[in-house]
């Protein structure tokens, strides 16, 4: 299933369902049944509860070992987000470097928009990931990055903040090593105890993740029912 239709279905779920239902373990079942394919279902539909026992390997551990529809496709990425932040990369950015690079999807597509003009790093904590020819793979935690203060001009964040316990350490690090820009995209999502991936965080406003990233010039619009972030270290809004 692409990104667009699985964000079509979640936004009909949470939206249009009276909360006692769509929040009801009976009625989510059936779901978690089918998307995590019959496997795990106290790990998966408990998770919220169980990972803040969790130790950083054993959360590590349950990312390496889902296996559920979304490993299917080979992004998370729609077509229209990509489009947007393509459209929207800063015209001086010599290297970038995406934070939770996952198997390496963007920086491929990057490679073939922009060969070697950039720079290209991905950072992660699985094994080194498909995708992995066309830039430098470096494995790290989000909160521990390995790049120098403003060391990439432009840092990108997919989908990764809303599996973190703890996003504002992960965000200062995205903050730290970025000279000219910061990308960052997570679902437009509200909170429910029992929904169909692994998010500990909710984003369903724009404030909600704009006043968490806190750069003081910035941008942050719906996508396709994703929220995407452009914000510029270090440059104050035009109007002050």
């Amino acid at each position: 299933m692409n990104r667009k239709f699985t964000n079509l279905v979640r936004w009909g779920m949470d939206e249009l369902l009276p909360p006692r239902l769509r929040d009801n373990y009976w009625f989510m079942l059936p779901f978690f049944l089918y998307w995590f394919k019959g496997r795990n279902l106290r790990l998966y539909m408990e998770f919220k509860d169980l990972a803040l026992a969790m130790s950083e390997a054993e959360l590590r551990r349950v990312y390496r070992e889902l296996d559920c529809r979304a490993k299917d496709r080979d992004t998370d990425l729609s077509s229209a987000s990509l489009q947007y932040i393509f459209d929207h990369l800063h015209p001086e950015g010599r290297s970038i470097a995406d934070v939770g690079c996952g198997q390496g999807y963007f920086l491929d597509r990057v490679s073939q928009r922009c060969g070697a003009a950039l720079a290209k790093y991905g950072i992660d904590v699985i094994d080194l990931p498909r995708h992995g020819e066309g830039f430098t793979y470096l494995n790290a935690e989000s909160t521990a990055l390995p790049l120098a203060d403003r060391a990439v001009d432009i840092v990108t964040c997919f989908h990764t903040l809303e599996h973190l316990r703890d996003p504002i350490a992960a965000l200062a690090e995205i903050k730290r090593i970025a000279a000219k820009q910061v990308i960052i995209m997570v679902p437009r999502q509200r909170y429910y105890h029992y929904t169909l991936d692994l998010h500990l965080h909710f984003f369903p406003t724009a404030a909600s993740l704009s006043s968490l990233v806190g750069l003081a010039d910035f941008s942050c619009v719906e996508v396709a029912g994703d929220w995407v972030y452009i914000g510029y270290p270090g440059r104050k809004p035009a109007r002050l």
